[in-house]
């Protein structure tokens, strides 16, 4: 019977195991193959953890690969020392005595048991007998076998472990010089040492398959073996391939710098574009460095881009709007057109590259509006003169942008006025506030929605402006105070609505250096990037769907006319701008100076017609008196315009308490106490303040509710006074008085037809809000 030590394994010439896989010491081919598996796994996995943990820390690295190594070896030594440590105690047992050496051999035949007599017989024939030896008794060494060198226990592990380190060293060092390096300088060289290093392990498995019948061959013959080493070598690549990637790459250059200007109708898109085509730079530009950096901003209005554009981006331009884009994503065509045919000597040359997206002209109307009208879906259809007067019919009035800063506003007017009756004309303009943008119009009535005051207007807008609200995505600074989607809105779609399609426009402002090839290089790649399926899906995302193949737009004339038609119907506007100068405004105060200064003294940011009017108060006022003129209010002329910087410069903290309620009663007594003003004029308070700090009532008795009845008496459709506010100071829009927590500054805003805005860039935000409230020109 075989020996009860053995494994039952037979073993090879070296003396390994050589079991088949079918028997008890094998390994089962689907089990190497899962192993193989998950040797590679280990390896990408490795080297994902160098690429993150292990590149600055190297000697740590190469002190894991050891161990690796090391663990690896006794891992298969151990239990292989374990198998054959029975035979090594019958090789290293005593020698035999001279008895023993004289006792009969039982010939070759025999297996035990009672010999055959027909053998016995041939055997004592035909061999003679032993001659006799000496029987002397000797030492019997049976009792004390030779002790066994305790240094040959522990050799096989010492040999595998340094085959094991050194075979990990080999193939780091080849991954690093090899793999590593190639990738460095590119994918193609990465791809080519890989595939020189796959012919070679191919090699050194074809000769050792080769060669498995040799006792040098036996080593890669056994399994296990074959799997340790496959596991090592795909360790000691995937290691050293990582990091000579890391180490080995050329320094990156500084990304090439490119502006791009977007409209606020995408500006929202763009950005989110930007950053995914950013992450995958690399990938689209198949180079191993970022070689672009994107910027992404947007101009105070389409107008204020156009002008900009125009005049070659003087440096008021940049001040104001940002730095001279290479990249210009306008909403319309319209737009290009309108800046090549008023363009200055100085202004770039424009190459429409294509549409990165589309999004049609809708009136979107508060969805409590048509369900408490029951406009039905039939209704709905029709051209822009036939839902404008659908509107009209259950009281909705419409609410537009600034068309002189807006081009989806442009366009939307143009076609409107192509469809209304002269009479119905003046409807258009006549509410008075025309906001920058379309989603400065929508943060506004879901304000005021969200402060208990639901608007009864529809909106003219894009769709993608309408989607981007209905998400609970808005972007304008009044927005961010929302706490939740407040006015849900429903578009109407006219028949002969126009459409915005997003033209890339490629800007190129002269010269041929070598950076300005390099940057028309990466905006094509981003141009085509933004037509790929990964761009429209983001853009997508924010609203704008697919770009269309063609868009009829108005003509030049058609538009021009449109505009002055509007600014022409539109009625006058008069602002009061009013200045908390108590102690606690003390640190804005030469802020704001400067701002008014440069908002109404220069008049260069804002669209003040002749037919408007403005003037400036401070409050507190002088002794008991709640404010005080600094600028007396009157029609826009040179000399109004050059009493601002003078009583700007006079401005300085009060110690008095400021009354933000007292101060608006004034004001509107003083908008309406000149006798020939025009019914049709729309008159609006600003005010600048960090919140009222009075208890209760205002020391002229005013409140809230009283100030409301007097702005908003019973029966009138809109308030005479309109109120803004631009908060300062911490909690901003949300400040009210102790006693009265609901009484914030964004509930006096928003219940008297304006808005409250928490402060951020106050030259910008106050140019926008008068420029929203003139008639313009």
């Amino acid at each position: 019977m075989p020996d009860s030590t053995d494994d039952g394994g037979t073993p090879g010439p070296d003396g390994g195991d050589k079991s088949g896989p079918g028997g008890q010491g094998g390994v089962p081919k689907f089990l190497m193959g899962l192993l193989a598996t998950l040797a590679g796994a280990v390896a990408i996995g490795w080297g994902s953890v160098i690429a993150s943990d292990f590149q600055h820390r190297q000697w740590l690295m190469f002190t894991l690969l050891g161990l690796t190594a090391a663990v690896t070896a006794a891992w298969y030594v151990l239990p292989q020392w374990r198998r054959r440590r029975p035979r090594s105690q019958v090789r290293h047992a005593a020698p035999e005595t001279p008895a023993q050496a004289d006792a009969p051999q039982a010939p070759s035949g025999h297996r035990g048991g009672i010999p055959s007599p027909v053998g016995a017989s041939r055997d004592q024939g035909s061999q003679p007998a032993p001659p006799p030896r000496d029987t002397a008794p000797g030492p019997d060494l049976r009792a004390s076998p030779v002790p066994r060198r305790t240094a040959s226990r522990w050799l096989p592990l010492i040999r595998v472990a340094t085959l094991m380190c050194a075979l990990v060293a080999v193939t780091f060092f080849l991954g690093y010089w090899t793999l590593g390096d190639g990738f460095a300088h590119g994918l193609r060289w990465g791809l080519l040492a890989l595939a020189g290093i796959v012919v070679l392990l191919i090699g050194i498995v074809a000769l050792a398959w080769s060669g498995r019948h040799r006792r040098w061959g036996g080593w890669p013959a056994s399994s296990g073996r074959m799997i340790m080493a496959c596991a090592l070598l795909c360790l000691g690549l995937s290691a050293g391939g990582t990091l000579g990637r890391l180490d080995l790459a050329p320094p990156c250059p500084l990304p090439v710098e490119i502006p791009v200007l977007a409209s606020q109708d995408n500006l929202a898109a763009v950005e989110a574009a930007v950053t995914k085509f950013e992450q995958a730079g690399p990938a689209v530009t198949h180079q191993s460095c970022y070689a672009a950096d994107l910027t992404v901003y947007a101009a105070r209005s389409d107008g204020d881009a156009e002008a900009d554009l125009e005049s070659g981006w003087n440096s008021s331009a940049l001040g104001a709007d940002g730095p001279r884009p290479d990249i210009w994503l306008p909403s319309s065509t319209e737009e290009v057109r309108a800046v090549a045919a008023h363009a200055s000597s100085a202004a770039p040359r424009l190459a429409v590259a294509g549409s990165t997206g589309s999004s049609p002209l809708v009136i979107a109307v508060p969805t409590s509006l048509l369900s408490h009208d029951a406009i039905t879906g039939t209704q709905r259809r029709g051209t822009w003169g036939t839902v404008y007067s659908l509107l009209q019919q259950h009281g909705i009035s419409l609410s537009v942008s600034n068309p002189e800063k807006s081009a989806t506003a442009l366009l939307g007017i143009t076609g409107l006025y192509r469809d209304l009756p002269s009479r119905e004309e003046p409807q258009i303009a006549a509410s008075g506030n025309f906001p920058t943008d379309s989603g400065s119009m929508l943060c506004a009535a879901a304000q005021a929605a969200e402060q208990g005051h639901p608007p009864s207007s529809g909106y003219l807008v894009s769709e993608a402006a309408e989607r981007l609200y209905n998400s609970n995505q808005p972007t304008e600074g009044a927005c961010p105070t929302l706490t939740g989607l407040a006015l849900s809105l429903t578009p109407l779609y006219p028949s002969d609505a126009a459409s915005l399609d997003f033209p890339f426009v490629s800007v190129d402002w002269g010269g041929s250096s070598a950076l300005a090839r390099l940057a028309q290089r990466y905006e094509t790649d981003f141009c085509e990037w933004l037509e790929s399926p990964p761009g429209q899906t983001t853009l997508r995302s924010y609203g704008l769907m697919p770009p269309q193949s063609s868009v009829t737009l108005p003509s030049q004339l058609q538009l021009q006319r449109a505009l002055q038609l509007f600014t022409t119907k539109a009625p006058p506007a008069h602002i009061l701008v009013a200045i908390d100068d108590s102690a606690p405004m003390e640190p804005y105060i030469e802020q704001i100076a400067a701002a008014v200064t440069e908002v109404l003294g220069t008049g260069a940011t804002t669209s003040l017609g002749t037919k408007d009017s403005f003037g400036i108060r401070a409050f507190p006022g002088n002794g008991r008196s709640t404010d005080r003129a600094l600028v007396p209010l009157a029609r826009v002329a040179n000399s109004q315009r050059a009493a601002v910087g003078p009583k700007m410069s006079t401005l300085s903290a009060q110690l008095a308490h400021s009354a933000e309620f007292d101060l608006v009663a004034d004001a509107y007594r003083v908008l309406y106490s000149e006798p020939a003003r025009p019914e049709q004029a729309v008159s609006s308070v600003i005010l600048l303040t960090d919140g009222d700090i009075h208890d209760g009532q205002d020391p002229d008795g005013n409140t809230l509710v009283s100030v409301k009845d007097l702005l908003h008496p019973l029966g009138a459709t809109q308030p005479l006074v309109k109120v803004f506010v631009i908060a300062f100071g911490d909690p901003g829009c949300a400040q009210s008085p102790p006693a009265n927590p609901q009484e914030t500054l964004t509930a006096l805003a928003t219940g008297n037809g304006g808005t409250c805005v928490n402060v951020n860039d106050l030259g910008r935000q106050l140019g926008q809000l008068v420029s929203q409230l003139s008639a313009g020109r």
